[in-house]
C-alpha cells in the first residue's frame, strides 16, 4: 500500500506552525507569565519565611531537648546575624566546644529579634537562662523575605516563653517590608 501523496501540491505541505501560528501562542504565553509572575514571586517569599521559620522552631526545639538528654547548657548561636544562619553547640566536659548542628538558609531571609543577644541559651531544664525570655518575657523572632516583593509577603513569628517552648504566629495582617 502506497502513503505518498499522488499530487505535488499535497506533497509540498508540511505539517507543523505557521510563523503566525507560533509567534500568536507566545504572545499567548508572555500574557500568561506577565499576570502570574508578581504572584509566584509573592508565593516563593512566603515558602521560603515559612521553611526558614520552621527550620528555626525545630532547632530551638532541638536545642532544647538536647540540653535537657545532656544536662549541659546548650546554645543556639547566630552566624554575624541571624539572617546568615545559626549553629547549636554546647560544652562538653573535656570544656570543648562541640557544634551539633549549623544552618544557613538557602534564600535571603530578614530575621529580626526582640533582644540584642546574639545567641538563645537553653538550661539543664529546658528554660531559657539567657536573655529576655530569661527576665520573664517572651522572646521573638520576626522572619520575613530579604528580596522584597510586591508587598503580599506575610511576617511570621516566632516566639517562646521563658519556660522555652517555642510556637509560631502566623500574622495574616502583618506585610513584611519591600
Amino acid at each position: 500500500m502506497n502513503t505518498r501523496p499522488s499530487s505535488p501540491a499535497a506533497r509540498s505541505r508540511n505539517p507543523g506552525f505557521t510563523l503566525v501560528e507560533l509567534i500568536i501562542s507566545l504572545a499567548i504565553v508572555g500574557v500568561l507569565f506577565a499576570i502570574v509572575g508578581p504572584a509566584f514571586n509573592d508565593f516563593l517569599g512566603n515558602q521560603s519565611v515559612k521553611t526558614v521559620t520552621w527550620q528555626l522552631l525545630a532547632d530551638l526545639n532541638l536545642a532544647r531537648s538536647e540540653a535537657v538528654k545532656r544536662r549541659r547548657a546548650v546554645t543556639v548561636a547566630d552566624d554575624t546575624t541571624w539572617s546568615n544562619g545559626w549553629s547549636l553547640q554546647f560544652v562538653d566536659d573535656n570544656v570543648t566546644t562541640v557544634n551539633l548542628k549549623r544552618y544557613a538558609p538557602g534564600t535571603p531571609v530578614a530575621i529580626a529579634h526582640s533582644d540584642s543577644a546574639v545567641a538563645v541559651v537553653f538550661g539543664l531544664d529546658g528554660r531559657v537562662t539567657a536573655g529576655e525570655a530569661a527576665a520573664g518575657e517572651n522572646y521573638v523572632f520576626e522572619i520575613c523575605d530579604a528580596v522584597g516583593s510586591s508587598g503580599h509577603v506575610y511576617k511570621r513569628k516566632l516566639y517562646f516563653s521563658p519556660s522555652g517552648r517555642p510556637n509560631i504566629e502566623d500574622s495574616r495582617d502583618e506585610y513584611c517590608p519591600d
